[in-house]
């Protein structure tokens, strides 16, 4: 017989698991339903630019990967790479659970062993996602203010959007993830106790630490960016000479800064109302409603691709290991 702690915490993680998949199936479900209203099928995409863009938008999570192992390092960690790779795939599929609380929850107990602290494990989720999010928005308000399009006749509206809300949440997640500001308010929030017995993790998020994930973090950005790019590529019958990729950066960035910020699982429908009337003006309305669901259907895809093959992996190093 199990103790009953290790017997409740089997069955913790079986709910979480279970409640994972069904949000996953559920966002799956939604973005088919709205493919089959613009009556496109997958066999009309051409697959070859599909397979590009699943390629970038896994080389985009390796990236954010390797700035979150990095910073588990650099607060006195010594995570597994094995099983922090693992965390991180495994929590971008508990996005898709309403609220952020999972996400969390399956990265930092995923990761979590005698090697990683769990308050660590926190802190360090924590920093990077708001570092990502400062990389997205500070990237959608350069390429706004320097590098967008004198030709494209975008909604005047659309433009004031994307100029305010970049700004602003560039402002927000600096002010979040700028490391004095951030020892600052996870001192406040966590237990004094467990701060000061801490110095590693306090002297370890440091602004040398911040600028390289953000140079990282802007990397995986732009392979996001390209994954737009490509599924747009994609569509059939669509000529993208006059797309400047620059502008497929600022949407992919804004959408998803504007999908966090509304605490919508994945940012469902709200990503999607970003995109629309930044790409329409230069693809067509036709195109500008596909893609955003193809692209959200092709990231879930490698998701769970990904989720299976570190699944097998775990399950055959268990086998091997009895």
């Amino acid at each position: 017989m199990l103790p009953k702690k290790k017997y409740l915490i089997i069955w913790g993680k079986r709910v979480v698991s279970a409640v994972v998949l069904l949000a996953v199936a559920y966002t799956a479900f939604k973005s088919l339903q709205q493919l089959d209203d613009q009556a496109v099928s997958i066999q009309q995409l051409d697959l070859r630019w599909i397979f590009g863009a699943a390629v970038l938008y896994a080389i985009g999570l390796g990236l954010a990967w390797s700035f979150w192992h990095i910073m588990l390092h650099a607060i006195g960690q010594k995570p597994n790479l094995d099983k922090s790779s693992r965390a991180f795939v495994y929590s971008q599929l508990a996005k898709y659970v309403p609220g952020k609380a999972m996400v969390l929850v399956v990265r930092a107990s995923c990761v979590s062993d005698e090697k990683v602290k769990a308050e660590a494990a926190v802190v360090s989720v924590f920093f990077e996602t708001f570092t990502w999010m400062m990389s997205a928005a500070g990237l959608a308000l350069m390429v706004r203010i320097f590098f967008m399009p004198q030709d494209i006749h975008i909604p005047s509206t659309a433009l004031e959007f994307s100029l305010w809300i970049s700004a602003g949440a560039t402002l927000l997640f600096f002010a979040l993830s700028f490391p004095p500001f951030f020892r600052r308010m996870i001192g406040f929030a966590g237990t004094r106790k467990f701060w000061d017995a801490n110095k590693a993790i306090r002297s370890g998020i440091s602004i040398p630490v911040w600028i390289l994930g953000v140079g990282i973090l802007s990397l995986g950005w732009f392979c996001l960016a390209t994954s737009l790019w490509m599924v747009l590529n994609a569509l059939p019958e669509n000529t993208l000479v006059d797309l400047n990729w620059s502008h497929c950066l600022i949407v992919v960035t804004l959408a998803s800064v504007v999908g966090f910020l509304s605490f919508i699982p994945a940012g469902l429908g709200v990503r999607e109302l970003v995109m629309i009337p930044m790409l329409g003006p230069v693809v067509g309305a036709g195109t500008a409603i596909c893609a955003p669901i193809i692209l959200r259907l092709l990231w879930i895809s490698v998701e769970l691709f990904l989720a299976g093959i570190f699944k097998l992996q775990h399950w055959f190093s268990m086998q091997d290991s009895n």
